[in-house]
């Protein structure tokens, strides 16, 4: 889930509102939240922080070769799509197109 929208638009306290109820209603799920901003702070959490000197990170590129979740195949194009449909949003922000 991603949230895009105006500074003070609320975008944190939604996703905290989300990330929490689904905890309420599935106690055994496990989310995993991204924040580049150190804005999300959820009960109970377990915190990897993510910058140049730490041991952690995230590789989006990773491929799982796992055929029953879909095979490098179908997620090599999964990633592509993603990396389209983000160079399309850059373009239309630099451009304006589209606002």
């Amino acid at each position: 889930m991603v949230a895009i929208g105006a500074s003070g638009s609320r975008k944190t306290q939604t996703l905290k509102a989300i990330a929490y109820s689904i905890k309420q209603t599935y106690p055994a799920i496990q989310i995993f939240c991204i924040d580049f901003h150190g804005d999300q702070e959820i009960i109970g959490e377990t915190c990897y922080p993510l910058h140049m000197a730490s041991p952690y990170g995230i590789n989006p590129l990773t491929i799982n070769l796992d055929r029953e979740g879909g095979g490098p195949n179908l997620q090599a194009i999964a990633v592509a799509l993603k990396e389209k449909q983000q160079l399309a949003q850059e373009t239309s922000s630099n451009t304006g197109v589209g606002k």
